[in-house]
Order: C-alpha cells, then structure tokens, then sequence
C-alpha cells in the first residue's frame, strides 16, 4: 500500500487585538482564540515566532508556556529573522562598520533633509533614492547601500557642489558647508570604500538567502542547506584569499574619485598621565599601536 499523500496548506484565522504584549497575556490571547475556533492544543505540533524575549523566552515566552501544556508543539524560531539579528550583532560589534554605516546614513539625512541638498543630488544622479538603514531588515540593506555602491563619484560630486558653493551664507549655509566638507574628507577615505565592497557583498548575499528562506517551497532541510552556504560564503571573505579578492573590487571602486588605494596610518594617540608632584617627569608621548580591523 503507497504512502498517503500530503498536503501543507496554510489558512489565514484572523487578526487578534491585543492590549498588552507580556508573554503571559499573549500566552493566554492565543488559548482564548483556539477556544473561539474549537481547535483543540493537543493536536498542536508546532510554534513559529519571531525572536522577541516575549515569544521565544525559554522560562517566560509564549512558545514555553504552551510546550508547558502540549510538550509536542516544537518551537521553531523565524529563520530569516533570525539572519537578520546577526547581521545587526554583527555590525554594532565592529567599530569600523559602526563608522561606516553612521557616516552613511548621515550623508542620507544630509541630502533628505533639504530640498537644496536633494535638488543638487537629482542633478548629479537622476531617478535616485536615498533610503535610511533598516534596524530590523537588514537583508533589505542591499537597497539602500546600492545608490551609494553605482553612483559613488556623482554623489561625491554633489557633496562637493555644496561644500563649495559660496552663495551659501549665514549661519544655516556655512553649517551646511562644513557638514558637506566633513562628509567628503570620510567619504573620500579608502576604509570607507573598503567597507561599503564589504559590507555589500555581505548584505547581497544575505538578502538572496532572507527570501529563499521565507519562500513557500523550502523545508527545514533546504534551509539549512542555504544557511551552510552563506556560512561558506562568509568564511572565504575572512581569508586572505577573499579579503584580497575584496580589496581588487575595491580599488576598480576607488579609481572613479582617484583616491590613494591603500589604507592611510593611523594618527598617533598621547597618553597623559596627571603628575601628582612638580618634580615628576613631563608628558612622555605613548604610540598607541593600531591595527586596521575590517573584519572581526
């Protein structure tokens, strides 16, 4: 006798208001409408959440409290979120990606936040958007870093336009040219170029695996099969193979605004230490060694 054929369907019950968000009222919202639907919990088999501490929490979250009930009902947290939230830990962990993606969106709210600066910004580069990051769709970043990544030498341009436009005056309009000379000086700096290559690539390959991850057709072991290939893809841009290969991309790149390819030295940092008595020493400089750190 042949296997019986099955067949996954998903049904859509409805929207459910809540008033609070504690795992304990959640817990109970979700009881309360299995009761209104006639479903019962023992024939529940699994959970799917987000990763918020409400839902996923292994002593207080919504999918502890109905195990707690029906142990059968497995908890399987959103993939894709999941993805998400380590691309986030990733870049706040790194200082050089933290300065990287804060210049960035500054430049953003630089030319979004004026209608001068966006009308001179439309004049170097047409049909263009300017996008702020995403804190929870990090795979969605590929979008925005995009503008930045295929019109880098227009939108330096533009920068410059203002910084050097001396019709503007006043208090508002110097403020606006010096602002515009602070964001060529980052912008023109080879890390900047060397992390926007990076974090690219990164970002690409993590917004092609978010939406297989959240289509239809994959199972658990599809999924994965994907995550190991995104792992694989990372681990060969930290070795010196890959990290050679980024900084080939990165000098085509750098080549539009001709600035120098190679990484600039760090400045070097005094230590003082407050004497105690007038007969101590003067303050001895203290070389602070520096190591240019891209990846983590």
């Amino acid at each position: 006798m042949g296997a019986a054929e099955i067949n996954v369907r998903e049904h859509f019950l409805g929207f459910v208001l809540l008033n609070d968000t504690p795992g304990t009222f959640m817990t109970e919202s979700i009881l309360h409408q299995h009761e209104e639907l006639s479903l019962s919990l023992e024939n529940l088999r699994g959970q799917g959440y987000d990763n918020g501490s409400n839902m996923k929490g292994k002593y207080n979250g919504v999918q502890k409290r109905i195990m707690d009930t029906n142990p059968q009902a497995l908890f399987v947290p959103w993939y894709s979120h999941s993805l998400n939230l380590v691309v986030n830990d990733a870049a706040r962990r790194c200082l050089e990606a933290t300065s990287f993606f804060d210049l960035f969106q500054r430049i953003c709210a630089f030319f979004s936040g004026s209608t001068h600066h966006w009308y001179v910004l439309l004049h170097h580069v047409s049909c263009l958007t300017v996008k702020p990051l995403s804190e929870t769709r990090w795979e969605s970043c590929t979008d925005t870093l995009k503008p930045l990544h295929y019109h880098i030498g227009d939108i330096y341009d533009a920068i410059m336009e203002i910084a050097d436009d001396i019709t503007l005056t006043g208090s508002s309009g110097n403020a606006a040219r010096i602002e515009a000379k602070a964001f060529a000086n980052g912008y023109s700096n080879f890390k900047f170029f060397v992390s926007l290559t990076v974090w690219y690539n990164i970002l690409f390959e993590v917004n092609v695996r978010s939406k297989q991850l959240q289509a239809k057709e994959y199972d658990v072991h599809s999924v994965f099969k994907q995550l190991e290939q995104t792992k694989k893809f990372l681990i060969e841009c930290r070795i010196d193979q890959g990290f050679e290969k980024t900084l080939v991309d990165t000098c085509e790149l750098a080549e539009e605004l001709e600035i120098f390819t190679s990484f600039e030295p760090e400045s070097v940092h005094i230590k003082r230490k407050k004497r105690q008595f007038a007969h101590e020493a003067e303050y001895q400089p203290v070389h602070m060694k520096q190591k240019t750190n891209v990846f983590i």
